[in-house]
């Protein structure tokens, strides 16, 4: 993962804008964590596959922690089309 899933802050906040910190290295991990999750769930004899995490969005005011996380295995989960009722739930995190 790098850096360039924070980039969009560039155009909604402008030029002067930052990603890259501690923060956001802690969501990118969240985003990997999620991503492991999913796949964990495929079945044994799934084929071999690679996430990518393009783009990670969050909100100050509405991200809190292990959202990240249940985003990302959610869309991966929805992007490998993974029915999720034949799969243990993953459940967003409890305030």
């Amino acid at each position: 993962m790098t850096d360039q899933a924070f980039a969009w802050r560039m155009d909604v906040h402008g030029p002067n804008a930052r990603y890259g910190g501690s923060y956001d290295a802690h969501l990118a991990q969240e985003a990997v964590e999620g991503a492991q999750d999913a796949l964990k769930r495929l079945p044994a004899n799934a084929p071999a596959l690679r996430i990518a995490v393009t783009r990670i969005k969050d909100s100050p005011v509405d991200t809190a922690p292990g959202d990240v996380k249940h985003a990302t295995t959610q869309a991966v989960r929805r992007a490998l089309d993974i029915n999720g009722d034949s799969l243990p739930p993953s459940h967003p995190p409890q305030s």
